[in-house]
Formats: structure tokens, C-alpha cells, sequence
């Protein structure tokens, strides 16, 4: 059950005025560590399609939020996530 989601810091701001709409693929790229540096997760190129999936409990909080190729770091469950999103 997700417990925690936080937006830690904007790495990158994407494109003004662009977000992707429920029922469009993004293409998400990301990696996720704990805070000792272990890697518990990373995905270099998944498509997911906005409202239907949540591969990561909690991500779909961010992918209706993200602007196009948004670099943001975020903490689900004391997981730190570096986020890039792209869609077409």
C-alpha cells in the first residue's frame, strides 16, 4: 500500500503547456535507489499509457503532473526515483 509520495526536486523543466491526457503512451525512463545509493529499480525505456498503468504505486500522481521531458527526482516509499518522461 502506498504510504509516502513527495516531489523532491525539478531536475529539468519540460515544455510549458504540455501534459500528457489520460489514454496517452508516455514513454517513462527511470531509476530508483534507496538513500544508501542501492539500486532497487530502473526501467531505460517503458511505455506506459496514462491512467491505465501504474507500474510504480504512486508514479501515476506524477505522469498526469509532468510536463514533456521533465527530469524531476520524487520519493515513493522512501524509494528515491530519477524521473525523465517523454511522449509523442
Amino acid at each position: 500500500m502506498l504510504q509516502y509520495v513527495q516531489l523532491l526536486q525539478i531536475l529539468k523543466a519540460g515544455q510549458l503547456d504540455t501534459r500528457p491526457t489520460r489514454g496517452q503512451l508516455v514513454t517513462v525512463r527511470c531509476s530508483g535507489q534507496l538513500d544508501d545509493g542501492t539500486a532497487v529499480d530502473k526501467h531505460d525505456s517503458l511505455e506506459l499509457c496514462v491512467g491505465e498503468d501504474d507500474f510504480i504505486p504512486g508514479m501515476f500522481c506524477f505522469l498526469c503532473f509532468y510536463q514533456e521531458i521533465d527530469m524531476s527526482v520524487i520519493c515513493i516509499d522512501y524509494i528515491i526515483y530519477i524521473v525523465f518522461i517523454h511522449w509523442l
